[in-house]
């Protein structure tokens, strides 16, 4: 999820560009590290919706955590 969530940032790579790599190659790698992740949480998704997978969480007890923000 981690590497998805910079999809954007390697897309403008991949126009922006390297100059030591060439092109063909830094394009290349900058959409795969944008796309493979995104299919594979994609992939997950649909294995999870397929197989009805899910869980009910019951919140035992809540606290604000407001405290704890700096403003």
């Amino acid at each position: 999820m981690v590497v998805s969530s910079l999809a954007p940032l390697f897309l403008l790579w991949a126009i922006r560009g390297a100059p030591p790599i060439p092109d063909r190659y830094w394009i290349a790698t900058c959409l795969a590290l944008a796309i493979l992740p995104n299919l594979a949480l994609l992939w997950r998704w649909r294995v999870a919706r397929r197989n009805n997978d899910h869980r009910v969480i019951v919140v035992a007890a809540a606290r604000d955590q407001s405290e704890h923000l700096l403003v």
